[in-house]
């Protein structure tokens, strides 16, 4: 699970609904990076990605990731930040938030004051605690 994202283009990725990555020990890249469009994802299982610090590139495709319902994280030992403050408004649609096994996450939402005249009212999200 190296370099499947890494390596992919816009017109491979475009119809994918699910995706699970795992197993990776050796990438400390994104998971995603800004070549990358994702359109139809709605379902997001990265697991077992022992060296992942971040899953967002701070570039990406401008139309990827605003169908994603749900985004369940495990044993990603290494990850820091879950959602970083630039994937905010495209996580609109998300309704499940699973993160277990990630011991060095230090926060799920990166949250950053306003200053590049993004507006942030309207970006709540409502998700259900299970």
């Amino acid at each position: 699970m190296e370099t499947f994202i890494n390596n992919s283009t816009r017109g491979d990725m475009a119809t994918i609904k699910k995706f699970k990555g795992i197993n990776s020990k050796e990438n400390t890249q994104p998971l995603f990076n800004e070549k990358v469009e994702l359109l139809n994802l709605h379902t997001l299982l990265p697991e077992e990605m022992d060296s992942l610090k971040r899953m967002w590139h701070d570039q990406l495709s401008s139309n990827s990731f605003y169908k994603l319902r749900k985004l369940i994280v495990s044993i990603c030992c290494k990850l820091l930040n879950v959602i970083p403050y630039n994937m905010l408004e495209r996580l609109l649609k998300l309704e499940k938030l699973t993160i277990a096994e990630c011991d060095s996450t230090k926060s799920i939402f990166e949250l950053q004051t306003v200053s590049s005249g993004m507006e942030s009212q309207g970006l709540l999200f409502f998700l259900e605690h299970a």
